[in-house]
C-alpha cells in the first residue's frame, strides 16, 4: 500500500490529504532552508526509520515532529534516539512547548517561522560544536 507517515495519519484522520500535503510542504521548506545553510538533510518515514538513519549517519542534529496526540510516542522516540546519539542536538517541534519533558531537547513550538527554525538549528549546532 502507500507509505504512511506514522505520526501524521493519527493527526489527520479527518483531513488526511491536507495534513499530509502540509507536512510535505513543511519538509520541503525545512530541507531547502537547511541545505541553503550548508547542511545535509535526510528525512525518516517513521520512528524505526529514524533510529536506523541515526545509527547509519550519526547526524549532528535531529528534528522530531510531534503531532499533539502523539506526545508519549515522541518521548519514547527521543529516549531511544538519545541512546543512539548521546551528543546530538535534538529539536522537538510540537503544538505545545514541552520538549517531551527533557532538558536535553530544544522545543520549537508550531507554527514557527523559517527564521525561528534557522536560529534554533544554528544555536543547537553551535552548542554541540562548542561542547566537543
Amino acid at each position: 500500500g502507500p507509505r504512511r507517515e506514522a505520526d501524521v495519519t493519527d493527526l489527520g484522520r479527518d483531513h488526511p490529504t491536507e495534513v499530509l500535503a502540509a507536512e510535505e510542504a513543511l519538509r520541503n521548506t525545512i530541507r531547502q532552508i537547511l541545505e541553503v545553510l550548508g547542511y545535509t538533510v535526510a528525512f525518516a518515514a517513521d520512528s524505526n526509520d529514524l533510529l536506523r538513519l541515526a545509527r547509519e549517519t550519526s547526524p549532528a542534529l535531529v528534528i522530531v515532529d510531534a503531532p499533539s496526540r502523539t506526545e508519549t510516542t515522541a518521548a519514547d522516540t527521543i529516549a531511544a534516539l538519545r541512546a543512539v546519539l548521546p551528543n546530538a542536538g535534538i529539536i522537538l517541534t510540537a503544538d505545545v512547548p514541552s520538549g517531551a519533558g527533557r532538558a536535553d531537547v530544544t522545543a520549537l513550538v508550531k507554527p514557527f517561522s523559517l527564521a525561528d527554525l534557522a536560529t534554533i538549528v544554528r544555536r543547537s549546532l553551535d552548542a554541540r560544536a562548542g561542547s566537543k
